[in-house]
């Protein structure tokens, strides 16, 4: 795919687009959607942001989102799924969403590419600040839109700290007139995994389940500031029924420890850094499950 615009110039305009994020949707997710949908309108598209229906914010990112902007998706009905296109945003598998490519008219991410078609994969930190770099040659993206990319970018560059918060990407904030380092943004925003219920935080904190060509696992995470839980989430990982990763992240220590259980394999690693899900982790984690199986998972 040679842009963004040539992407969206060739999308199908016989039926209303919805532009959606993956499930359990986090601060990037529900931004980047609004703001792909609000770039989709500008050329002409009949197009909404939408979320399915029984879906919650992440209650880790609930702050972030409610403070800066008016949370008001349509609400996509399950049985009502085939009567629109999509564009995802935040993800390109749609198990994480609508569960049928055949709907899908195009995808931009920054997550490892599923294999989809029609999907620009990117190495920013959020998608909500590729689609503002990606797009701004063309859409004018107003100081409330820009404010999205900020508290976005915040948020899955955990403030800052983690590594995948390159360079290029603090340049591009910077741009946009705001703070790179997000000082003060962490006392702010930073809400800890609420662990009244350690094992719904177990199961469902972070929850995503991925499929990459047939290599299938779910993934959960714990954002606390000890290490209270470490062993006892390890337990839980290594003890599970179906194929996990797990992260715990300990902020304090700025430290992250990875769980991962495949099949009859289990694989611990510890990083010295917030170590990003998305990129990181996951890539690691393919490496050593396409080694060990030779792709043939």
């Amino acid at each position: 795919m040679s842009s963004i615009l040539d992407l969206i110039n060739n999308l199908d305009r016989s039926k209303r687009i919805l532009v959606i994020g993956h499930k359990k949707p986090d601060t990037d997710t529900i931004f980047s959607s609004y703001l792909m949908s609000k770039v989709l309108q500008s050329l002409g598209y009949d197009a909404l942001y939408a979320v399915l229906d029984g879906e919650k914010i992440s209650e880790d990112c609930t702050k972030q989102v409610m403070d800066n902007f008016d949370y008001s998706p349509f609400i996509l009905d399950k049985k009502d799924i085939f009567k629109y296109n999509y564009f995802l945003t935040d993800h390109n598998d749609v198990n994480q969403s609508i569960g049928d490519a055949s709907l899908v008219l195009g995808a931009i991410d920054h997550h490892p590419d599923a294999g989809m078609v029609n999907v620009i994969v990117t190495s920013y930190v959020s998608t909500c600040l590729a689609i503002y770099d990606m797009c701004s040659s063309f859409y004018d993206f107003s100081d409330y839109e820009k404010n999205l990319v900020y508290i976005a970018s915040m948020d899955d560059s955990t403030y800052g700290l983690n590594a995948r918060y390159k360079d290029s990407d603090k340049a591009l904030i910077k741009k946009m007139g705001f703070d790179e380092t997000f000082d003060g943004m962490l006392e702010k925003y930073f809400i800890a995994t609420d662990m009244s219920d350690k094992l719904k935080a177990y199961n469902e904190n972070g929850f995503k389940a991925y499929d990459f060509n047939g290599i299938k696992f779910v993934s959960t995470y714990l954002k606390l500031l000890n290490l209270d839980y470490l062993e006892d989430y390890r337990k839980f990982i290594y003890e599970s029924t179906e194929n996990i990763l797990g992260l715990y992240i300990d902020m304090k220590s700025l430290k992250t420890y990875t769980f991962l259980r495949y099949n009859e394999h289990y694989l611990e690693r510890s990083y010295d850094f917030i170590a990003p899900r998305s990129t990181v982790v996951l890539n690691n984690t393919l490496a050593y499950l396409r080694s060990v199986y030779e792709q043939d998972i």
